[in-house]
Order: structure tokens, then sequence, then C-alpha cells
């Protein structure tokens, strides 16, 4: 336990957490027995992930540069080539009344609320997919605009993945590209990927999954750090490329793509076992694809802050596909090997582990609510 800290501020993300946890496995248990559902059945869910995101206070970097990014907009200070949405939204928020704290936790809203809506077309599977859903968005607290662009391309999503409604799905993700136009990597990633009809074989994402964590070398993106810095792409960038080497360079950033034995036997368990869900009902497929690829990308991105940023929204859909799997698992026991039954145990174990208990207190993590605050607007002030 030498890596853990038992602090009153950590114990309290923890009870939040799990208490999180319980009422999206509660209110995910409900909708399945009834087998269809409304967003309006999510309520319990959330709420519960409004209030325990919203209220978080001094995240890490963004939210402490935020307070004054958005107090500027709403004092007309802005910067003129914003991203139109976004500041709409912030004027209108202002407009109310509204202070940085309460602009919080309506992205937190917005955010659970489009990944209700794109769960919702799958009630029988939310027992396990919703919990996981909104325990894996911690990054979202820290890139909390560039997840409140996505939660609109995630809506986009829904429409695309069932209806094959290309139109909707370039209409909402618009509207995330005018909160941040960095999402246009993304939503043009997902676009293409959504082109692909089979699921990807699982063998074959396997080594290249194993090539990329034994061969790849980050340093390739450090040659590309004195190009971008003299590519003119508009004013709006000029901050991402005034600092490039420290975006895309490795050697100006602390590693953390390391991958442990545990999540490697997770992705090998994941790829076959998504495999066979898909082949056994192919509305999961472009989430599938969407996941493996992200899967793979994962220990390329997990060294440098950009690439965290495009993968990260990418990789949730593994832990939403994990969810199907599982309850799957234990919805058709027939179909999969016996010692899968085993693995949903296992594997259910480990996410309490992984995204509730670490997550909560690991050193380092320092995880204040609005209470902790004390008078300080921000972790500087």
């Amino acid at each position: 336990m030498r890596n853990f800290i038992f602090s009153d501020i950590n114990i309290w993300y923890f009870i939040l957490r799990l208490a999180l946890l319980l009422v999206a496995i509660i209110n995910g248990q409900k909708i399945a027995i009834q087998n269809k559902t409304t967003l309006l059945k999510f309520w319990p869910t959330i709420l519960s992930y409004t209030l325990v995101s919203g209220l978080r206070w001094g995240r890490p970097y963004d939210y402490n540069v935020y307070y004054y990014v958005y107090n500027d907009i709403i004092s007309g200070y802005g910067r003129t080539d914003n991203e139109p949405l976004f500041t709409l939204l912030v004027k209108i928020a202002g407009a109310m009344g509204c202070d940085w704290q309460g602009f919080v936790i309506f992205m937190s809203f917005v955010l659970v609320t489009s990944g209700c809506y794109f769960l919702k077309s799958y009630p029988q599977y939310l027992t396990l997919s919703l919990p996981l859903f909104c325990l894996s968005l911690t990054f979202a607290e820290n890139v909390m605009r560039w997840y409140l662009g996505y939660s609109f391309v995630l809506i986009g999503l829904s429409f695309l993945m069932l209806q094959n409604d290309y139109k909707k799905f370039i209409v909402f993700s618009l509207l995330g590209f005018f909160i941040h136009y960095g999402l246009l990597i993304n939503i043009i990633l997902l676009l293409l990927i959504c082109l692909i009809r089979k699921p990807l074989n699982p063998r074959v994402a396997f080594i290249i999954y194993v090539c990329v964590l034994l061969f790849f070398s980050i340093s390739v993106f450090s040659q590309l750090a004195n190009v971008v810095s003299k590519i003119n792409i508009g004013t709006r960038f000029l901050s991402y490329q005034e600092n490039a080497q420290m975006w895309l360079d490795a050697d100006m950033q602390q590693s953390t793509g390391q991958t442990g034995v545990f999540t490697f036997v997770e992705n090998l368990f994941f790829f076959y076992g998504g495999y066979k869900l898909c082949n056994k009902s192919p509305k999961f497929i472009k989430m599938y694809n969407i996941a493996v690829i992200a899967c793979i990308f994962y220990p390329i991105a997990m060294q440098l802050e950009l690439l965290i940023r495009i993968n990260s929204v990418l990789y949730m859909f593994k832990y939403i596909v994990m969810g199907f799997l599982l309850k799957d698992i234990l919805l058709n026991k027939s179909y999969y090997p016996n010692y899968y039954l085993n693995l949903v145990v296992v594997f259910c174990i480990y996410y309490f582990y992984s995204l509730v208990f670490h997550d909560a207190f690991m050193i380092g993590s320092e995880h204040y609510f609005i209470w902790d605050a004390d008078g300080r607007k921000t972790l500087g002030l």
C-alpha cells in the first residue's frame, strides 16, 4: 500500500465514486430488466455523475486556466478567434449569472447526458456498460472543453452507428467542432473507422499491438516539431505551434505509456471476446473497431499530451464494449468458452480496483471538491 495515500480528500472522492458506481449499476440493471428505455430513465445516473464530477474543484491544469478564459469571455476580453459555439455558451451562461463552477457542472451534465443518449439504444447491456462509461471519464475532468465538444460528436455517432445517418453525424460533429477545433481529427478518424464493414481480425490486431509495444519509438514525433512550428495554420493555433516542441517531443514530457501485464491480458481478451460479440450481433462492429484501434494506439498516445486527447475519446469505447461483452457472457453462457464466465468476475474486480480504488487513493492524485476551495477560485489563487 506504499503507493497510496488515505487523506480525507481521497476518502471523500472514493466514497463519491463508489456511490456513482452503485447508482449506475442499479439504474442500468432496472433499465436492462425492462429492456426498453428513454433518456429520462437515466436520471439517477445523470444526476449522480453531474454532482460527483461537476462539484470537483481545482482539477488539473485546464480547470484553473479556463476560470480566467471563462471570465474574460463574459467580460468581452476573450480572443476574437475563439470557437464560436463555446463562446456563445459561455456568454449565455454569464448572462444567466452562472459562475465558472456552475459552467463546470453544466459541462459534466452535457457529457453524461450524451453518453446516456448513446447507450439508451442498448438497454439489456446497461448493467455493466453504464457504470464503466461513467467511471472511464476521469480524463474529461481535465480537458473539459474537448469533452464538451465531443459530447455532441457522441450523439451524432448514435445516429451513424444504428441508422447509418451520415447527415446527422456531420451536423452534431460540426457542433462539437465549433466548441473545440481540435476535434476535427477525431471526427475524421471516427468517420473513416465507421466505413469499415467487418470487425477487425483479432489475431492481426493483437500482432500489431505487440509490435507497437515492442518496436515503436515515440521519438518519431519529435521530428515533426520544427515542421509544425513553421506552418501557418492561423492565429487560433499559434500557441500550439509555438509550443510544438512540448506537444510533440517525448523528451519534453514524462512518459506514461507503459502497459501493465493485466492491461495486456485484458486487451488480448477484448480483441477475441469482442470479435465473437460482433459475429453474434453486427450492431457492435463499429464500436469494436474504434476500441481496437484505440487499444493499439494507446501505448503511443500515452506518451504525448496531444495524442492522449485524441485517443482518450476513442478509448472510452473499450469500456463500453467491454461492458456489453461481460453482460453478454452472463446472458449467453453457452455461446462462449467456459472460462469466459470466470473472467467476468476477474475483470469486474479489476475495474473496481483500477477505476474506483486506485484512481481515488494513488499518490499524486488530489481530488478536491468545491468545499475544499476555502474561498479560492483556482489552485493558484
